[in-house]
């Protein structure tokens, strides 16, 4: 159901949960995620699993990255449940719509923040670091997630890692799927 990814550094957000029926992206982002920000990312395929996952750790997600696009229940129904449960939780919605027909998809709600599909890695990080950092100064805690002015994190990884490793992240997750579905 869920994917969590483990790390030492935990900021005032706590966690993260992403939201994204492909499977690939899904995993990628939990792996990308975890690995740059230092904080647990957990993972739903739906956003009615995804509803489960914050309900189970409410105390510790503190930002969503949500798609549009799903099956079951789709990112405006599930950012409306969202609104609903947790309405102070920032969400990212994550589209290759564009944000003007995401906004108009969400009506009279207040549009999050927004990041365009296909992702840029360096995009994807740096708008994740500002939506972290706005919960640690609403918290009141220094930023721990060690973005430093050299565009460099505090384990010293770039964009071009970023980049990389994104790259290679999708392309593994890719090539394990065609193989288990030949192999099935």
């Amino acid at each position: 159901m869920s994917t969590v990814k483990d790390s030492q550094t935990i900021t005032a957000a706590g966690a993260i949960l992403v939201i994204d029926d492909n499977r690939d992206i899904r995993l990628a982002l939990v792996d990308i995620l975890s690995f740059f920000l230092g904080i647990p990312v957990y993972s739903a395929a739906n956003g009615h699993e995804g509803v489960q996952v914050f309900q189970q750790q409410r105390q510790s997600i503190g930002l969503i990255l949500l798609d549009m696009n799903m099956p079951v229940m789709n990112g405006e129904q599930t950012y409306e449940k969202f609104q609903q449960i947790a309405p102070q939780v920032k969400v990212i919605i994550s589209s290759s719509l564009s944000q003007a027909e995401v906004n108009q998809r969400l009506g009279n709600q207040e549009p999050p923040a927004f990041l365009q599909k296909p992702y840029d890695p360096y995009d994807l990080i740096t708008l994740m670091q500002a939506e972290l950092a706005s919960l640690e100064a609403a918290a009141k805690v220094t930023p721990a997630n060690g973005r430093s002015p050299n565009g460099k994190n505090g384990n010293g990884h770039s964009h071009r890692d970023a980049e990389k490793l994104f790259g290679q992240l999708v392309v593994e997750h890719e090539a394990k799927q065609q193989s288990a579905a030949r192999n099935t």
